[in-house]
């Protein structure tokens, strides 16, 4: 579901609990509430817009003028599975150390170097986290996107 607040609290979208507000901040559970965000707002071209996943790699230092999007689609699920392989589909929003501990628990092997590396799902193939020799890449098959408009995006 698709939640727009404006003059949001920013605190708890960052590790540091930086006190700082955005202009609008969503978060939303599907690619459809992506194109509803859209919708509401236009074509997005005339604004800052700011993708976050755990915040743990963002400090603010000020206030954001601007749209903050964050996933909260927390899922995970075995999309197929042969004898050879098992193919999981995770939501972006998912913490990334909590698919790690699922895949540990079904003794689905591949992601187990890369335990408790903070951040999410979502910003794991952006980052390519590695550890130990394991890179998020070598686990990724494919990853689903929402092109947004051409925007003033921030990094």
């Amino acid at each position: 579901m698709l939640q727009i607040t404006e003059n949001a609290q920013l605190k708890e979208f960052n590790s540091f609990g930086v006190e700082a507000s955005a202009r609008w901040l969503c978060t939303y559970n599907s690619p459809d509430d992506i194109r509803q965000l859209i919708g509401h707002f236009g074509h997005l071209t005339d604004m800052h817009i700011l993708i976050i996943g755990g915040g743990c790699n963002l400090l603010f230092v000020n206030n954001f003028d601007g749209l903050v999007i964050h996933p909260a689609n927390t899922y995970i699920s075995i999309e197929s599975e042969t004898d050879d392989y098992c193919l999981v589909k995770a939501g972006a929003g998912t913490e990334w150390d909590s698919l790690v501990s699922w895949a540990v628990e079904r003794n689905l092997g591949g992601l187990e170097n890369l335990s408790l590396i903070p951040g999410t799902v979502g910003a794991s193939p952006v980052q390519n986290i590695g550890a130990y020799g394991c890179e998020a890449k070598d686990a990724i098959e494919s990853v689903n996107v929402v092109r947004l408009p051409m925007a003033q995006l921030q990094h």
